[in-house]
């Protein structure tokens, strides 16, 4: 009786067996193959988006390396002119000191005048300013000139950055 069903299992079930191990291995290894290439895809895809970062970042570091190339030669011009227009309002803070220029404003001419006096044509009567109050005025002037040269620079360095993004 066991050597029967033996000869049946071996004769049936065994083959059928077998033809389940085959379609099982090979169901198994083709989605293997499947994932393999939907895995390979997928390394390549971020391979090429890592590549366009990459890309993207050295382009970025040559415009803030060109952006800080050009900040650089604006600070020396900026400091370059600061440092001549600091030579200039010495030399006439210096001469207003010992007295070599002195400063004068325009004035109203007196309405009360000598009608027998002839109107003065082409003349127009001035003051001369305290050396004290014109230096003080050089040294506000100076300091206003030294703001306007500030504020430029800070104009410049935006539209430098505004310029290499393209917003213009």
């Amino acid at each position: 009786m066991y050597a029967g069903l033996l000869r049946v299992a071996i004769r049936y079930l065994l083959p059928l067996a077998a033809a389940g191990a085959v379609l099982y291995l090979s169901y198994t290894f083709a989605f293997d193959r499947g994932y393999a290439k939907r895995n390979t895809e997928a390394v390549i895809a971020e391979g090429r988006r890592a590549a366009d970062h990459a890309v993207a970042l050295q382009l970025q570091q040559d415009r803030i390396a060109s952006l800080l190339a050009q900040a650089g030669e604006r600070d020396e011009a900026a400091n370059k002119e600061k440092r001549d227009a600091q030579k200039r309002t010495d030399d006439l803070l210096a001469q207003l000191r010992s007295a070599r220029v002195r400063f004068s404003v325009p004035v109203v001419q007196p309405v009360c005048r000598d009608p027998a006096d002839p109107p003065a044509v082409g003349v127009q009567a001035r003051a001369e300013l305290d050396p004290a109050a014109a230096i003080e005025l050089v040294g506000i002037t100076s300091d206003g000139d030294d703001a306007i040269r500030d504020l430029n620079r800070c104009i410049d360095a935006y539209n430098a950055v505004r310029i290499t993004y393209g917003r213009r």
